[in-house]
């Protein structure tokens, strides 16, 4: 289960929208390689911690990090956006949002509203995600 930290509202699915363009850039790669890149957030989320500090986020640093983050996993997602870089990250991002929604075990996520404007640093654009239960 997904909670907004921002509402308090379970996050129940993506946008419409999202759901669309994500089905039509998974449709253009292998079911083998969805699975490895939904095991890898799975994993990425088995591996976070219960303290205060312990989160992981979506945001992605540069396009040349996409062959090298987590063993490449993420290239075919790359590649399936014709090597856009900012639809790459979106996309990316509603992967992270779809396998955390499904998860059984509990989460906050909380995206800035101030992600994309001026005031706040590109590598704090992305959603953070972190246990419910974490200790404070």
């Amino acid at each position: 289960m997904l909670w907004d930290w921002r509402t308090g509202n379970e996050v129940h699915s993506i946008p419409a929208r999202a759901q669309r363009e994500l089905r039509q850039v998974l449709d253009r790669v292998s079911r083998e390689e969805r699975d490895a890149m939904e095991g890898q957030v799975n994993q990425w989320a088995d591996q976070t911690g219960t303290d205060r500090t312990d989160f992981f986020a979506s945001n992605w640093k540069a396009p040349g990090d996409w062959g090298r983050i987590a063993n490449g996993v993420f290239m075919p997602l790359y590649e399936a956006c014709d090597e856009q870089f900012e639809l790459s990250g979106w996309m990316l991002g509603w992967l992270i949002r779809s396998v955390m929604i499904a998860r059984r075990d509990e989460w906050y996520m909380y995206k800035n509203p101030e992600a994309g404007t001026p005031e706040l640093r590109r590598d704090f654009w992305g959603t953070f995600y972190w246990r419910r239960d974490r200790r404070q």
